[in-house]
C-alpha cells in the first residue's frame, strides 16, 4: 500500500512538469489570440511582466495594442527552428511568414524571434520581434525539449 501511495505522489508531482506545452505550441496560441483580437487570451500566454503592462492599460488601449501587434505580424507563419535552454528557463522560437502589406513596394517575408520564459511550470511569451531581415534566425538552431 505504501508503494502505491508513493508512486501516486511521485506521479502527481511530475504531472505539472510533463504537462507543460512546448514553446512553439504556446506561441501558436498567443498568435491566434492576437489575430482574433482576444486580449484576455493573449494575456494568458504572456509573461507576468507583460500581463502587468497590458493590465495597466484602459480597455480601449488594450484593444488598440492588440490591433497594432496584429498589424505587424503575418497572418500565418511557419516555425523555422527553436532553441530551448532548460537550465535558464528561456526558449526562442524562430518563425517566418508572408507580410500583410508590401515591404519596399513588394510582397515580402517577415522573420520573427519569439522569446519565451518558463513561469510556474509553463512557457509564456515574453517578447516577439518581427523584421524583414533574417539575420537573427540561426541556420541550424539546436532543438531540445524542455524538462
Amino acid at each position: 500500500m505504501r508503494r502505491i501511495l508513493f508512486a501516486l505522489a511521485a506521479f502527481a508531482l511530475a504531472l505539472p512538469l510533463g504537462a507543460a506545452e512546448s514553446p512553439d505550441a504556446v506561441y501558436a496560441k498567443y498568435h491566434g489570440a492576437v489575430a482574433g483580437g482576444n486580449v484576455e487570451a493573449m494575456m494568458r500566454y504572456s509573461t507576468e511582466a507583460r500581463r502587468a503592462e497590458i493590465g495597466a492599460l484602459s480597455p480601449a488601449q488594450k484593444i488598440s495594442s492588440v490591433k497594432m501587434i496584429d498589424s505587424i505580424m503575418p497572418s500565418s507563419y511557419k516555425v523555422l527552428s527553436k532553441t530551448v535552454y532548460p537550465d535558464s528557463g528561456i526558449a526562442r522560437v524562430y518563425v517566418s511568414g508572408k507580410a500583410k502589406s508590401a515591404i519596399e513596394g513588394k510582397p515580402g517575408t517577415l522573420y520573427g524571434v519569439v522569446r519565451l520564459l518558463m513561469q510556474n511550470g509553463e512557457w509564456k511569451v515574453d517578447s516577439v520581434q518581427w523584421s524583414n531581415l533574417n539575420s537573427d534566425v540561426p541556420s541550424q538552431a539546436p532543438i531540445s525539449t524542455a524538462k
